[in-house]
């Protein structure tokens, strides 16, 4: 296909424009160090790409412990929340950098769709994506955030 035959290029927030996943295990295996257990990365990817209300059910159930999963749900956010807030701790993909680069010289209209909730979605671009851009906000970029 020709690049004509496209109109624009929307993309997803977790795992494509930042590796989020890092920041939702470190999140998640502190609130399980707070009661007690401990998991390995590898343990983790169960976890991926599911809700994190099932998530935190399931690691209430799994690892028997002594909170309410809406509990272990808000302890965990509060800590990925908390770390997106620090730019350093908000890894971009490989190559996303370029890609954007690329796309914006050639002039495609540019949006991003995610079921990452919209304040965390704009936390992450802010603290994470400005920070490498020559722009003042992410509507310099993306046209379309939803």
């Amino acid at each position: 296909m020709s690049e004509a035959a496209y109109q624009a290029v929307i993309f997803d927030m977790d795992g494509l424009i930042v590796d989020s996943e890092t920041i939702y295990y470190n999140a998640y295996n502190q609130t399980l160090n707070d009661l007690g257990v401990d998991i390995p990365r590898e343990e983790y990817v169960r976890c991926v790409g599911h809700p994190v209300e099932d998530n935190s059910a399931a690691a209430v159930a799994l690892y028997d412990l002594p909170i309410r999963p809406e509990d272990f749900l808000e302890s965990w956010m509060k800590r990925f929340e908390s770390a997106i807030e620090d730019p350093s701790q908000i890894v971009l993909m490989p190559g996303f950098l370029d890609l954007l680069a690329h796309l914006r010289q050639k002039g495609y209209p540019l949006g991003i769709a995610s079921s990452t909730p919209r304040h965390r979605m704009q936390t992450t671009l802010k603290n994470g994506v400005l920070p490498h851009l020559d722009v003042g906000s992410c509507d310099d970029i993306f046209g379309a955030i939803f």
